[in-house]
């Protein structure tokens, strides 16, 4: 629907279980702005994120949402739907934008504002203080040897 919307921008769809059949089952039609690449390895992920002007998620609920963080850690714009995991992530919308579910203009005007819009600096920087995994992996040893 968003690839509908906005015609005029270039769309790739990454994940599992996408692919041109799996529209054609439920009558969708594809955009012709819209490539389907379906799952892909982890460095075809990072290299399709960086060959973005933004991150678009689509997913209706995230628990941390590494791919908002890979993204944002490479310095690229996100959009994210208002919900809890995605929010985190951005730090409540300061350092990406956020969109309401189901409000497919509310998406596409969101959408168009991140690719106009320089990244926050602080995005990345976030990224590298709170969750590389160095950092991660030395608070959770710190909170098990608490435990002690």
């Amino acid at each position: 629907r968003l690839a509908a919307a906005i015609p005029d921008l270039r769309f790739v769809m990454v994940g599992r279980g996408l692919s041109a059949d799996v529209f054609s089952e439920s009558d969708a039609a594809i955009p012709g702005n819209l490539t389907i690449l379906g799952e892909l390895a982890h460095a075809d992920v990072m290299n399709a994120i960086a060959a973005c002007d933004a991150v678009v998620v689509t997913s209706k609920r995230e628990g941390l949402p590494t791919l908002v963080l890979e993204a944002m850690a490479i310095g690229r714009n996100v959009v994210v739907p208002n919900e809890p995991g995605c929010l985190e992530a951005v730090d409540g919308g300061s350092l990406g934008a956020v969109y309401s579910p189901g409000d497919i203009d509310d998406l596409a005007t969101k959408v168009r504002s991140a690719i106009e819009t320089p990244p926050p600096p602080a995005a990345r920087e976030r990224v590298i203080a709170e969750y590389d995994w160095r950092v991660v992996a030395r608070t959770l040893d710190a909170i098990y040897r608490s435990a002690d």
